[in-house]
C-alpha cells in the first residue's frame, strides 16, 4: 500500500518543474465529489456515448449537446452527466499505438480519467479486445475492490446471432463470449459483466431527441434493464471505501509514471554528459597541441631571428632578410596551425 501523504511531499519537493501541484488539484477535486463517479471507457467506436444514451432517455433525464452519436470519432474530451446517485463520465476512445497528436491526447485523457473515479465500466464489442488488450490488462489488475470493474460487450446485435429470429442461439452466443471475455483477462467470474445492444438495429440512429418506448419491441433481449439496474444500485454508502481505494490506484501511477520519466531524464542527462566530457577532453588536446605547436613555432623563430642577425650584422639588408624570414616562418606555422 502507498503512503499517499509520503508520495505528495515527494513530489513537491521534486526539482525542475514537477507536475505534483497539477495532480494534487486533480485528485483533490476527485476526492470533494460526493457521489459516486462512474467512468465508461474502451476503444474508438465501442458504443460508449450510445450507451450513456440509452441509460439517460431510460431514466427519463435529457441527453446533453455534447452527447453525439456516430461511426466517427466523435468524443474529443471527457464529459460527465448525473444519472440516479451517480456521475457517469463519458471519455474519448483509446487509441493505441496513434501518432498523430489528437489521438494520443484522447488517450491521455481517458487513462486519467479512469484514474479518478470509483466504479470503472470498460465498453468492448463483440470482438473483446484487440490492439488495446495489454492496456486494459494492465489497467484491471491495479487493485479495483470488487464489483467496481464492470465490463460491457456493448452493441451486440450485431454480434452475428440475429436475436429476433434466433433468440436462443442469440443468447449462447452471449453467454460463450462472457466466458471468452473472463478467459482473455484472467477475470473472477464474479466480476460485473453485461451483455447489451443498447440500439438494436440502429433504430434511434444518432438522434438524441428520444422517448424510452422507442426500445420497447427490444426490452426482453437487448440487456440494458441489468445495467440500469446496476447504475441505480450504486450507492455513496460504499464510497469511502471506493475513493481510498481509487487514492491508492491513482498515486500509485503517478509515482510510477514520475519514476518513469525520471529514468528517462536521468538516460538523456547521461548521454549528454558523456558529450559534454568528450568534448571538454578533446578541448583539452586541442589546448595541449597548440601549446606545442606555440612553443615550437615561438623556439623557431627566435632561431631564425638569430640567425639572420648574425650573418647580415648592422647592414642595409639586415631589415629585408628579417622581413623575408618573418613571412616564410608565418606561411609555414599557419599550414601546421
Amino acid at each position: 500500500m502507498v503512503d499517499i501523504d509520503a508520495v505528495r511531499d515527494w513530489l513537491r519537493r521534486l526539482p525542475g518543474g514537477s507536475p505534483a501541484g497539477q495532480h494534487a488539484d486533480d485528485w483533490d477535486a476527485f476526492a470533494r465529489l460526493d457521489r459516486p463517479v462512474v467512468t465508461l471507457f474502451g476503444s474508438y467506436d465501442t458504443g460508449k456515448s450510445s450507451l450513456l444514451r440509452r441509460l439517460l432517455v431510460d431514466a427519463g433525464s435529457d441527453v446533453p449537446a455534447w452527447l453525439t452519436i456516430s461511426a466517427r470519432h466523435e468524443t474529443f474530451e471527457v464529459n460527465e452527466v448525473e444519472v440516479g446517485g451517480c456521475t457517469i463520465r463519458d471519455t474519448p476512445g483509446f487509441a493505441v499505438g496513434a501518432s498523430d497528436i489528437r489521438a494520443q491526447n484522447n488517450s491521455r485523457r481517458a487513462l486519467a480519467a479512469v484514474g479518478l473515479t470509483d466504479i470503472g465500466v470498460a465498453v468492448l464489442t463483440s470482438q473483446l479486445a484487440t490492439a488495446e488488450r495489454d492496456m486494459l490488462q494492465e489497467l484491471f489488475t491495479q487493485g479495483w475492490p470488487a464489483g467496481t470493474m464492470w465490463f460491457v460487450i456493448s452493441r451486440f446485435d450485431e454480434a452475428g446471432a440475429d436475436p429476433e429470429g434466433d433468440l436462443e442461439g442469440y443468447r449462447l452466443l452471449s453467454d460463450r463470449k462472457v466466458r471468452e471475455l473472463w478467459e482473455v483477462f484472467a477475470l473472477d467470474d464474479r466480476a460485473p459483466v453485461f451483455v447489451v445492444s443498447q440500439d438494436p438495429f440502429q433504430t434511434a440512429g444518432p438522434d438524441t431527441d428520444l422517448y424510452p418506448e422507442i426500445w420497447n419491441a427490444f426490452r426482453d433481449w437487448d440487456g440494458m434493464r441489468d445495467l440500469a439496474d446496476a447504475v441505480a444500485a450504486v450507492s455513496p454508502a460504499e464510497l469511502s471505501a471506493w475513493r481510498h481505494a481509487a487514492g491508492q490506484r491513482y498515486w500509485t501511477a503517478v509515482l510510477a509514471e514520475t519514476m518513469t520519466e525520471l529514468r528517462t531524464q536521468l538516460q538523456e542527462y547521461t548521454a549528454r554528459a558523456g558529450v559534454a566530457a568528450n568534448g571538454v577532453a578533446r578541448r583539452e588536446d586541442w589546448e595541449k597541441e597548440l601549446d606545442h605547436l606555440d612553443g615550437a613555432a615561438q623556439a623557431a623563430l627566435d632561431s631564425l631571428v638569430e640567425e639572420v642577425v648574425r650573418r647580415y650584422g648592422d647592414t642595409a639588408e639586415l631589415q629585408v632578410e628579417l622581413q623575408r624570414t618573418l613571412d616564410e616562418w608565418f606561411a609555414r606555422h599557419e599550414a601546421r596551425l
